[in-house]
């Protein structure tokens, strides 16, 4: 119920109804069966919405009540994407230095690894290259691992498309040998057996060939003799008839 609520946040906020979405956040949070999880990703939907309306102050609030349940939850994917988000709100409100404080707190929740693997996590580094400003050492410095972890990225997705298509390459191989094999099987077969069963076919036809000439046969004579027995009955009328319409 608490999932859905939230999606149906989501929604108006994609819509463009702020107002429709905070309710909807406000209203799942307020769930007697929302779990401090549920509280904490409440809280982060609504910085995120005030985060988009331009109130960065309001966004600031939201998103460090947000961090303050999660740090004592073990999501930290969750954790990460708050402490993003709570720098990006500094950055945009101009504190450039209290954004960089949570990017590279951010960064200490998530090992490399995982952070590499996901554009949502490894596009800290573009903020982190903005927040630096002038700065242009620890900019390019920035940039340069966000476009080592997209290359990674890039390359893992390859792979697995790689797999994927050789998978489905092997799988197919497979199923052309199975059929081959099935054929071969059927040749055998029709090699061993081949002959009793056209014999036998043959024989069947032949059998009802037979059978049908028979009956045939039994029927005209049954027709045969029934005409006989008419004529041996209307004869003498027809003889008499013919006379009188002389």
């Amino acid at each position: 119920r608490i999932n859905a609520t939230y999606h149906l946040g989501s929604l108006f906020n994609d819509l463009s109804e702020p107002d429709s979405a905070k309710n909807y956040f406000q209203k799942g949070m307020n769930d007697p069966q929302a779990t401090p999880f549920y509280k904490g990703r409440g809280l982060h939907n609504l910085g995120m919405v005030s985060l988009q309306q331009g109130d960065f102050q309001e966004a600031v609030h939201l998103y460090k009540k947000a961090v303050s349940i999660k740090e004592k939850l073990t999501n930290k994917k969750s954790l990460y994407i708050s402490l993003m988000d709570l720098g990006e709100s500094f950055l945009l409100a101009g504190q450039l230095d209290s954004a960089l404080h949570y990017f590279n707190r951010s960064l200490k929740v998530l090992d490399k690894t995982a952070v590499r693997a996901d554009p949502d996590y490894f596009g800290i580094y573009l903020l982190m290259a903005k927040a630096v400003g002038s700065d242009m050492k620890r900019n390019w410095s920035y940039l340069d691992q966000y476009t080592e972890c997209n290359d990674h990225f890039l390359s893992t997705q390859q792979k697995i498309k790689d797999e994927v298509r050789l998978r489905a390459l092997k799988l197919r191989i497979a199923q052309y040998r199975t059929d081959i094999e099935h054929q071969e099987e059927v040749r055998l077969i029709d090699r061993k057996y081949g002959f009793w069963v056209i014999l036998i076919i043959v024989g069947a036809t032949t059998a009802s060939i037979l059978g049908s000439k028979s009956w045939m046969a039994h029927w005209k004579k049954r027709r045969t003799e029934k005409n006989k027995a008419v004529d041996k009955v209307l004869r003498p009328r027809r003889i008499g008839k013919s006379s009188y319409l002389e």
